[in-house]
C-alpha cells in the first residue's frame, strides 16, 4: 500500500515537475513579499488582523471570537475554514504563517490550469505557457499583497475541482467544491453556477444540480440565517447595496424595472474596466469559447452592483471567484484556435499573443 502511494506520487510528480517548480517559485516571490511587507508594518488590523485574532482564539477553543466589530467573527463572514487553519497558528503562533500558506495556495494553481491545458490542447509547451500566465496573472499578484483572506483560495480550488471532474474523480471534485464553499459566505452563488455548467455543459446532470442546489442553499443560509444569528441584525455586506432598495424585494425590482440607473452605475469607467482587466491578460481568448464565463455572473454581478469600490478593483480579493473560468474559457478558446491553424502556427502564435497580453495587463496596472 505505502510503496503503491509512493509509485503514484512519484508518477505524478514526475509528469508536472515543470508546473510544480514554477508554482514553487513563484510561491517564494509571493511569500517574500507578503512577508517583508508584513514585517515592515504595511499589514493591517483590517484583514490580516481579524483574521489572525479569530483564527488564533478559535484554536485555543474560543470558536471565531472576536473583539474588532463583532464578538463573533460568524456576525461578520461565514468562514469556516478557520477551523482547518487554526492548527497552523497553533504550530506557529505568527500571522505571516497565513501569508505563506496563502501564496502556496494561489501558486499551486498553475498545476491544475495546467493540467487542464494539457488536456485540452495536446500540447506540454503550450500547457506550460498557460501555467506561466495563470501565475503571472496580475489579480494573483495583488490579492496575495493584500494581507489575507481566504476567499481566494477558491482559484485554485475551483480550478481543481475542474480538473478533477473532467479527469473522472467526481468526489475529489467535490471535496475542493465543500472546501470552496467554507472559505467564504457569498461563494455558493459561484457553486450554484458552477453545477450548473456541469450538469450542461459537461454532462454530469445529477452531480451538476446538487453542487448548484447546495451552493446557492448554502449562500442563502448564511447570508439571512447564520450571519444575522450572530449578529443581532442584517449583514453589513446587503448595506452595499442600500442604493437599490432597502429589502431583496426592493433590490431585484429596481434590477428588474430601471434598467437605465442599473446600467448607469455598471458602466462608470473604473467597473466597466474590471472585465477587460480579467481577460486582457489571457489574450481575450476566453471570448472565443465563452461557455464557463457563464460561472462568472454572480461574481461579477454581486461585486459590480455593489457601492463599495473596492469591489469592482483587481487590487482587493473580491473577484477572485470569476478568475478561474477565465482560465477555463481562455484554454478552450486556445483549442478552436488550434483547429484554424497547423501545430506549429498555433503554438508560436498563441504562445506570443498571451504574452502580449500578459505584459500589456503588466503595464496597465
Amino acid at each position: 500500500m505505502i510503496r503503491s502511494t509512493s509509485t503514484r506520487l512519484a508518477r505524478f510528480l514526475g509528469a508536472h515537475l515543470a508546473p510544480l517548480l514554477l508554482a514553487l517559485l513563484w510561491a517564494t516571490v509571493l511569500s517574500s513579499y507578503a512577508w517583508l511587507r508584513h514585517t515592515r508594518i504595511n499589514s493591517s488590523t483590517f484583514d490580516l488582523g481579524i483574521k489572525a485574532q479569530v483564527i488564533w482564539n478559535t484554536w485555543q477553543g474560543d470558536w471565531f471570537a472576536s473583539s474588532v466589530e463583532v464578538s463573533n467573527y460568524l456576525g461578520d463572514h461565514v468562514q469556516l475554514i478557520f477551523l482547518l487553519l487554526a492548527p497552523l497558528l497553533g504550530l506557529w503562533a505568527d500571522a505571516r504563517v497565513l501569508l505563506i500558506v496563502q501564496s502556496i495556495l494561489l501558486s499551486l494553481g498553475a498545476i491544475p490550469t495546467y493540467r487542464i491545458a494539457l488536456r485540452k490542447l495536446d500540447d506540454r509547451w503550450l500547457a506550460i505557457v498557460f501555467s506561466i500566465v495563470y501565475l503571472l496573472f496580475p489579480l494573483l499578484g495583488f490579492v496575495n499583497r493584500f494581507d489575507f483572506h481566504p476567499v481566494v483560495f477558491t482559484i485554485p480550488f475551483f480550478l481543481a475541482a475542474y480538473d478533477l471532474l473532467e479527469s473522472d474523480h467526481p468526489w475529489w471534485a467535490t471535496l475542493f467544491i465543500l472546501l470552496s464553499l467554507s472559505l467564504r459566505e457569498e461563494v455558493g452563488l459561484t457553486v450554484f453556477a458552477f453545477g450548473i455548467y456541469v450538469a450542461v455543459f459537461m454532462g454530469q446532470r445529477r452531480l451538476g444540480l446538487i453542487w448548484s442546489a447546495s451552493g446557492l442553499a448554502w449562500s442563502l443560509i448564511a447570508l439571512f440565517a447564520i450571519i444575522p444569528h450572530f449578529r443581532g441584525g442584517s449583514s453589513d455586506t446587503v448595506g452595499r447595496y442600500a442604493w437599490l432598495g432597502d429589502s431583496l424585494k426592493q433590490i431585484l425590482d429596481t434590477l428588474i424595472t430601471k434598467p437605465g440607473v442599473v446600467l448607469k452605475h455598471l458602466l462608470v469607467p473604473y467597473r466597466a474596466a474590471v472585465p477587460i482587466k480579467l481577460l486582457l491578460p489571457v489574450g481575450f481568448l476566453a471570448l472565443i469559447s465563452p461557455a464557463p464565463l457563464l460561472v462568472t455572473v454572480p461574481a461579477l454581478a454581486y461585486n459590480l452592483l455593489s457601492e463599495t469600490p473596492s469591489q469592482s478593483s483587481i487590487y482587493f480579493q473580491y473577484l477572485a471567484p470569476a478568475v478561474p473560468f477565465v482560465f477555463i474559457a481562455a484554454i478552450q478558446g486556445a483549442r478552436r484556435v488550434q483547429g484554424w491553424l497547423d501545430e506549429r502556427q498555433a503554438r508560436a502564435i498563441l504562445t506570443i499573443w498571451l504574452g502580449l497580453g500578459t505584459l500589456l495587463a503588466w503595464a496597465w496596472d
